[in-house]
């Protein structure tokens, strides 16, 4: 009998700059995912999804992010992103996924502030074959400036494993503003 999985999704609460509304805001929803996209228990096989929650700071358009996470290789993988209403209907909207499989992010105080330009400038990873851990990174664009409300959601595959396999978090690491188009 398949266990339960609590699959969690850890959120280091990241404001692309400083708060207080002076500055645009990302934030991961929810920050701890327990069912799978149709509402169930998360079970080996399952999808699961985050969605990206921008809020605009007044005088300073953002169309673009950089966003980095972190998970298992063998345990969690990305399958894709789509764009929410946070771009304004016409907008184009592209992205792309760097997959990099044995790295994982080196914390530090330098690189988990509230700052996304500081924490990109910090960025430090580690690597190690079996290490077991992978970083996705992605560019995720858009033509036109963005509103208030989701920017995108992105979906995870809980991969067949082995029973007894011990599951880890994806760990949303930075993002990075951008007021122009990249990607």
């Amino acid at each position: 009998m398949i266990k339960k999985l609590l699959f969690f999704v850890t959120l280091f609460t990241i404001f692309v700059t400083s708060s207080y509304g002076q500055n645009p805001e990302l934030k991961l929803i929810p920050n701890v995912a327990g069912t799978n996209i149709n509402g169930g228990a998360i079970k080996k096989g399952d999808t699961v999804q985050v969605s990206l929650v921008y809020k605009a700071a007044a005088g300073k358009p953002v169309r673009s992010f950089y966003l980095d996470f972190q998970h298992q290789m063998s345990a969690i993988n990305m399958i894709d992103l789509t764009f929410g209403n946070a771009v304004p209907q016409g907008g184009q909207t592209s992205y792309q996924n760097q997959y990099y499989p044995g790295y994982w992010f080196n914390r530090s105080s330098q690189n988990t502030t509230e700052s996304g330009q500081q924490n990109s400038n910090y960025a430090n990873y580690n690597y190690s074959q079996t290490s077991g851990k992978a970083i996705n990174r992605i560019w995720a664009v858009s033509s036109v400036d963005l509103v208030d409300g989701v920017f995108c959601n992105i979906r995870f595959k809980v991969e067949q494993v082995q029973a007894g396999f011990a599951y880890d978090s994806i760990y949303y690491k930075l993002a990075q503003e951008f007021s122009g188009n990249y990607g």
